[in-house]
């Protein structure tokens, strides 16, 4: 195939990087193909199947990591995927047509991008926990009652999971891009964390008078058919039902941010977003997007250096974009 000298023929290694591309599904090649046979004999230009957005950020020996867009038209959603070589089919353009690279992946694997379960991950602190234990003001009776608010918070949002200890708080919902030809429909509301996070810095100021912060980020999710959580028959084993790298990043932010505030980089936020994360929030256009701090961490999900957004609960939601 894609023997015509009007191809534009690449390997992973000749892939432009950082660069827009395309990402199908393998069995759209001959038809692709065909189309720009037609179209150089004259013919009008007949766009071929489905098509979804990438940049390749690296090549390795295995596997070539890709940022992929499964959403463009109402927020920008970029995730780290790694594609692995074996599920190459074809890597093709064509400059004389305009046409942008394309990398042609087997059916299975593009299926299941689409289909797998990802996950948004929040981390929630209290802040002053040493300073109220000195003083005697955290107490069991206080703990306890953080508990069963949280209990509480957590019969209102079964589609997160909540893992809490005393003063700590992980949180973590599922999504799945969708995919037309399964009757997958997409379920991506990354907004949902933002605003369980006002009403946990409620919870936390009410049972133990003690503020909060936040760190949330977004990653895959490898147990792609399970839900949020499990727990053992015996109920003493809990699983996040993830891989470790998401959880991790959110450890490397907040150990960024505390560092950035020992070295008085930035001062004390409320929050501190991954910005990939960040930017798939739907935000009023006119809210500026530019203008919050930016500071560096190092990503395990990206194996490279990576921003967090440094901003506060009310600033996002009184931006959110109005759903109607």
């Amino acid at each position: 195939m894609f023997k015509h000298p009007n191809f534009d023929i690449y390997t992973p290694e000749t892939l432009p990087l950082d660069q827009d591309l395309y990402l199908r599904d393998e069995v759209f090649a001959e038809a692709y193909e065909q189309s720009l046979l037609d179209f150089w004999n004259g013919q009008p230009w007949e766009p071929v199947g489905y098509a979804s957005y990438a940049v390749v950020n690296s090549v390795g020996p295995a596997s070539v990591e890709i940022s992929w867009f499964p959403n463009i038209y109402d927020r920008v959603h970029k995730v780290s995927v790694v594609l692995p070589r074996e599920k190459i089919v074809f890597c093709v353009g064509s400059w004389r047509a305009e046409e942008k690279p394309s990398i042609f992946v087997k059916s299975d694997w593009y299926k299941q991008l689409h289909v797998r379960a990802n996950a948004v991950f929040g981390l929630i602190d209290a802040i002053g926990v040493k300073n109220a234990i000195n003083s005697g003001s955290l107490d069991a009776l206080r703990l306890q009652a953080l508990r069963s608010r949280i209990d509480d918070l957590a019969s209102r949002f079964p589609e997160v999971s909540f893992v809490s200890w005393a003063d700590s708080l992980v949180l973590k919902s599922n999504w799945v891009a969708g995919h037309f030809a399964s009757n997958v429909k997409p379920t991506y509301k990354p907004e949902i964390l933002i605003e369980l996070f006002r009403d946990i810095r409620t919870v936390f100021q009410q049972s133990l008078g003690l503020n909060v912060y936040g760190v949330f980020t977004q990653g895959s999710n490898e147990y792609y058919a399970d839900p949020v959580l499990h727990i053992s028959q015996s109920k003493n084993h809990v699983c996040l039902n993830s891989l470790g790298a998401p959880f991790a990043d959110l450890l490397k932010i907040d150990e960024a941010a505390r560092a950035a505030l020992r070295q008085e980089k930035h001062a004390p936020y409320e929050l501190y977003l991954d910005e990939p994360y960040f930017l798939s929030l739907r935000l009023r256009f006119e809210f500026k997007k530019d203008r919050l701090s930016r500071h560096a961490y190092t990503s395990l999900l990206s194996n490279g250096s990576r921003n967090y957004v440094c901003t506060t609960c009310d600033e996002i939601l009184s931006n959110f974009e109005s759903s109607s």
